[in-house]
């Protein structure tokens, strides 16, 4: 499954969710029109078709699943009134604790309508077997 892409997803980085989002995670300046870090991660949840295709890509079975860690990396800012492509690629797949543990790692590339890669976020799953 390394190499495995998944459907991108295009997004529109609206004013008033970006106003609300950052006003449910406590930002000083809700109205300020950057997102924050995290806002890619809920915009791509928000906007894609099917929110759980990555797990059902990868045959996961939810009850097993926990989410490791999540990383942002960014490049350029986001703002609202942009248009993101989000393009997710597994990126890595590693097994710990004798098989028990298989870790998959995931790249999400952002680009905004000017075609500028703005960030690249990171996301580990881990399965129990």
């Amino acid at each position: 499954m390394i190499g495995h892409r998944f459907a991108p997803v295009q997004a529109h980085v609206e004013a008033g969710r970006l106003r609300n989002f950052r006003k449910v995670i406590g930002c000083a300046q809700p109205g300020e029109q950057t997102a924050p870090p995290t806002y890619l991660f809920a915009l791509e949840m928000i906007e894609s078709e099917n929110p759980m295709a990555f797990i059902e890509d990868l045959g996961i079975d939810m009850a097993k699943l926990l989410h490791s860690e999540q990383s942002f990396t960014y490049f350029a800012p986001v703002r609202a009134g942009d248009r993101i492509l989000l393009e997710t690629v597994v990126t890595d797949i590693f097994e710990k604790k004798g098989g028990a543990l298989l870790f998959v790692v995931q790249d999400t590339k952002a680009t905004n309508q000017h075609g500028a890669h703005v960030a690249t976020v990171r996301r580990t799953l881990v399965i129990r077997n």
